[in-house]
């Protein structure tokens, strides 16, 4: 089995990348993305991804068809309503 090195910081990651045990364990099921944090004995934590994580990730992978920030975001929901 590989070993992979400890994380330096948190990761964000699509929710279909893990384990559905993993995903069960941490409550994320019906979850797109979750974030991979490191812990301070040396672990890893499994926890549900802010709207501004997963925005930064979609634009990083050019997931977006702009820019958007939360508030943009938000002001488009409420024009949508």
């Amino acid at each position: 089995m590989a070993t992979f090195p400890a994380l330096a910081e948190p990761v964000v990651v699509p929710a279909a990348k893990l384990t559905a045990a993993t995903l069960a364990a941490a409550g994320l099921e019906d979850e797109e993305y979750a974030v991979l944090e490191p812990t301070a004995e040396g672990g890893t934590r499994v926890r549900r991804a802010t709207v501004d994580e997963e925005l930064a990730y979609e634009r990083e992978h050019g997931l977006l068809l702009g820019p958007h920030s939360t508030a943009e975001f938000l002001a488009e929901l409420d024009r949508d309503a």
